[in-house]
């Protein structure tokens, strides 16, 4: 499935989202999320309320896991659209980045809604 900016930025007008408040960063993980763009969130003390992962590549998840804990909070929510890829087998894809992010995070979280037979959703609680 793929939609482009345009469609995607036409969907949160359709539901009512406002756009001015969202920002699309497109190209692979490893390449789009920079040093550069972190100073650029520290800068403008941006948090996020809602980290949405949706890639099947264990390189891919370890990339944006590790990138975006310095900008979670307490109650904001990941969600990992692809949690249960590759059987479920926690050596392989999402979950083994989950787990081997859980390890290194300063962050604990608790599990909270399934999405269907693939997503899991946690919220982010305090740190270590």
């Amino acid at each position: 499935m793929q939609t482009t900016e345009d469609e995607f930025l036409g969907l949160l007008q359709q539901f009512g989202q406002s756009r001015d408040r969202v920002r699309l960063v497109g190209g692979f993980y490893s390449e789009s999320l920079t040093p550069a763009l972190a100073d650029e969130f520290r800068g403008r003390k941006s948090y996020a309320s809602l980290v949405c992962v949706d890639c099947n590549l264990y390189e891919s998840y370890r990339d944006v896991l590790t990138w975006c804990d310095e900008f979670l909070q307490p109650g904001a929510i990941v969600y990992l659209d692809d949690f249960n890829m590759f059987r479920a087998q926690n050596d392989k894809g999402p979950r083994k980045a989950w787990l081997e992010y859980l390890k290194q995070s300063r962050w604990n979280f608790d599990q909270f809604l399934n999405i269907s037979w693939a997503g899991r959703s946690f919220v982010v609680q305090g740190q270590d």
